[in-house]
């Protein structure tokens, strides 16, 4: 692979210009040459590169940006040298380049502090993950359309069998006949529709069947005799 295609790949997988230099084992400044020559090219941004930088570089240099008398790239060089910082000074240098322009002439953010970097950093990561999601449930889908497809053809099959054996049986058939209609029946029709059944069960399974017993019919109550029985059983 190219040595600018291999930097593009290990900057959109998260690596920052500095350890894309330390990795490939050139100068960070001839990989940012690189990222900036695919920036003309239009396969990446600036937003790229900046986002690629990370949040610890930029928390430290927009600290440093508002408790210091910074104005210029050469007094954050002096003062992160005489701070003895472990960060990537280069990266934090160019951090400090692309924050002082508009990220890309189409871009509306013309500038990034740590915390919105952070929440940008966020929602990317979230859209991977739907990006991600939306793919596993596009090929779940293609499964669930396979599966139909395949309940269907059984179904159809099992018709069209039911269909012979209603003429066959139109026409008179021996006891042999009959008793290979029945095996035919068994193997060609019962055993797909099971089949079939079982596929849609898969797919969305049925409702349980609850069974229960039918209301008890309340007995009636006693009714008094005739006054005529009454009058008769009182003598």
């Amino acid at each position: 692979m190219p040595v600018h295609e291999e930097i593009v790949e290990l900057l959109r997988e998260g690596h920052s210009p500095a350890a894309i230099a330390k990795r490939i084992g050139i100068s960070h400044s001839d990989a940012v040459q690189h990222l900036f020559a695919e920036v003309y090219r239009g396969r990446l941004s600036r937003s790229d590169i900046l986002l690629a930088i990370s949040d610890q570089v930029a928390g430290e240099i927009e600290h440093l940006l508002a408790h210091r008398n910074i104005r210029d790239r050469w007094t954050l060089q002096r003062v992160l040298r005489e701070e003895k910082t472990n960060l990537e000074i280069d990266d934090a240098l160019l951090y400090y380049d692309l924050r002082q322009a508009p990220l890309d002439s189409s871009s509306e953010l013309h500038f990034l502090d740590a915390p919105s970097l952070g929440i940008l950093r966020s929602l990317i990561q979230q859209g991977e993950s739907i990006m991600s999601t939306l793919d596993i449930l596009k090929t779940e889908i293609e499964a669930l359309k396979a599966s139909v497809s395949s309940v269907a053809t059984s179904v159809e099959g099992a018709a069209t069998r039911v269909q012979q054996i209603m003429g066959v049986l139109e026409s008179a058939p021996t006891k042999a006949e009959i008793e290979a209609m029945a095996a035919d029946l068994e193997n060609n029709v019962k055993r797909p529709l099971l089949v079939a059944k079982m596929a849609l069960d898969a797919i969305a399974p049925s409702p349980a069947v609850t069974t229960e017993p039918p209301p008890a019919i309340p007995a009636e109550p006693p009714q008094a005799p005739p006054p005529e029985q009454q009058a008769s059983a009182a003598m």
